[in-house]
């Protein structure tokens, strides 16, 4: 491991950002060349009235794998009560990306990844339908596509085959991150456990509001000027999962419902790619239901 991050959070105290520094420089022999911290207050629901959350990247000199350095860490920060984690800044996640029949958000991160702008590797598509822009996209760009066939009119057996056929690709491609680029299925929830706080999906609108099916066309029945997209982790209520990444931009033309879904596709892929992005390079730390984003 030649380059390491460091992320944590713990009840806020005098002394920790001297403390962890300290340990990184003198203890590691790491250089580190970025830091940032963060307090955040309110407490409720049993958690501190002020929580301390910190990221650190820095140059690791001693040759240690991210096992060694994270245990080195468990010794000398269980009296801060400290939740961590230690990643090797150089290792990319397997991402999966799961797709319906539009390819606004889908053509988005392929070229970032193309570019090498998204620091993944994706290894596979898997799309509930075969439809043809999916396709041609898997093939332009070299990535592996799956059609697994999953509807809502299909019987308890069928979706069970086609939720263990999923599983065995992930597994057997080991994905680390799932991105839902406009997939228009739920989770099941079996699948939501294994994969607790790594399935980023893009919401079609600024949640909370407009939720559920055609935002846009709702959006243009209030006559809203302003709307948006929501990236967000994937819990077992619809819709609510930690809120990872926002964006909005104002309606000028107000004249159709297509100028609503034009400017909205070019908010949810702008928003997707940005949530993706800020998972692999490790600048999330998941606490409770709010995503704690370092810039």
């Amino acid at each position: 491991m030649n380059k390491a991050i460091f992320r944590m959070h713990c009840p806020d105290r005098a002394g920790i950002v001297h403390f962890v520094s300290g340990l990184i420089a003198k203890k590691l022999g790491g250089n580190i060349s970025s830091t940032q911290e963060l307090i955040v207050t309110g407490g409720g629901d049993g958690r501190p009235a002020r929580e301390f959350f910190m990221r650190v990247v820095w140059e690791q000199k001693n040759g240690a794998d991210c096992g060694e350095t994270a245990s080195f860490f468990a010794r000398h920060l269980r009296p801060y009560g400290a939740v961590f984690s230690v990643d090797d800044a150089d290792r990319r996640d397997r991402l999966a990306l799961f797709a319906t029949r539009e390819a606004h958000c889908l053509v988005e991160v392929l070229a970032a990844h193309y570019q090498d702008i998204l620091p993944a590797e994706i290894p596979l598509i898997i799309s509930n339908r075969e439809h043809e822009k999916v396709v041609n996209l898997a093939h332009m760009f070299n990535v592996n596509f799956y059609h697994v066939p999953y509807e809502g009119g299909m019987t308890p057996q069928e979706r069970k085959k086609a939720l263990k056929k999923q599983s065995d690709l992930l597994r057997d491609y080991g994905i680390d991150l799932v991105g839902l680029a406009r997939y228009m299925q739920i989770i099941p929830p079996a699948m939501i456990a294994k994969y607790r706080n790594r399935i980023i999906n893009i919401h079609h609108s600024f949640l909370p509001a407009f939720v559920g099916a055609r935002p846009y066309h709702q959006a243009y029945d209030r006559g809203v000027k302003k709307i948006g997209a929501t990236a967000h982790f994937v819990t077992a209520r619809l819709d609510e999962g930690p809120i990872i990444e926002q964006d909005t931009e104002e309606v000028v033309d107000q004249s159709s419902v297509e100028n609503y879904i034009e400017i909205g596709r070019g908010i949810e892929k702008r928003v997707f790619l940005g949530a993706l992005r800020k998972y692999l390079e490790r600048k999330l730390i998941v606490h409770g239901n709010k995503v704690i984003v370092f810039t």
